[in-house]
């Protein structure tokens, strides 16, 4: 984490805040818990997170830690700044 926002978490939480539109907020503000939940899910399910080996209907944890590097950050980078706080790409 430290690689993908720098060592000032407050900092990069400002400047998260600031990318995030009033329509997205009201958009944010239609969904619950659950919905939260399965998009969540669904990210941890994607191949480029590593989080998840497919074993048919199954997602296995994998061996080993999950590194995030350069190459992690690039292949996970929301499609817009505020998508990150919505927990989607």
């Amino acid at each position: 984490m430290l690689k993908a926002v720098g060592d000032d978490a407050d900092q990069a939480a400002t400047e998260l805040l600031k990318t995030i539109t009033p329509a997205e907020i009201e958009s944010w503000t239609h969904s619950g818990p659950l919905d939260w939940a399965n998009e969540s899910f669904a990210i941890a399910e994607q191949a480029q997170t590593n989080y998840c080996i497919r074993q048919g209907a199954s997602c296995d944890r994998p061996s080993g830690k999950v590194m995030i590097d350069a190459a992690y950050v690039l292949a996970n980078t929301p499609d817009h700044p505020g998508a990150i706080a919505e927990g989607r790409r």
